[in-house]
């Protein structure tokens, strides 16, 4: 019987073989995007929610016997800060008073020498012709095009006599873009 199971055995062993064929498995592997109803600030900075609308800069003066304007600039000198809203999507922009303002009047404070009560008025303005006020309160309708809608900001300091006291002057502008 011995010697019958060994027989066996090889006859089994022997009659399986090992094979390595060649085949192909197919499938598909699924890619998707999803691009959300929503606007984004170009030529800004921040994080998250919080953006920087850029500056506002009426560089150094000596006095202000005259009216001085300045257009604000976009973050590393870019020349304006836009918006990119989805297409057809409404948004408006809304600016307010800054933190120095009296009544809708806003004005820098004097940073430099801690002078209490030591501020220079200016006005904000949608277009170069500074013939369209940024109004607090009053927000601005837009439609997404998908593409960067200029979003500017136009500035005039009006005359100011006597002159002003030495210093830096500065002030902080909300700006809400909301859809």
């Amino acid at each position: 019987m011995k010697i019958n199971s060994m027989i066996l055995a090889s006859l089994v062993l022997g009659s399986i073989s090992y094979v390595n064929a060649a085949g192909t498995i197919s499938g598909q592997l699924d890619v998707r995007i999803t691009i959300g109803q929503g606007c984004s600030i170009t030529h800004g900075g921040g994080i998250g929610t919080y953006n920087q609308f850029g500056t506002l800069d009426f560089g150094v003066q000596t006095n202000l016997s005259t009216a001085v304007d300045a257009k604000a600039s976009g973050a590393g000198g870019a020349n304006t800060v836009g918006v990119i809203c989805s297409p057809a999507l409404p948004y408006t922009v809304a600016v307010d008073n800054g933190v120095n303002a009296t009544g809708s009047q806003r004005q820098m404070r004097n940073q430099t020498t801690g002078l209490t009560n030591n501020y220079i008025a200016y006005n904000l303005y949608q277009d170069s012709a500074r013939a369209t006020a940024w109004v607090s309160g009053t927000p601005v309708s837009r439609a997404g095009t998908g593409l960067a809608q200029s979003l500017d900001f136009y500035g005039r300091v009006p005359v100011v006599t006597p002159a002003p006291a030495a210093g830096t002057y500065t002030d902080a502008v909300a700006v809400t873009v909301s859809w």
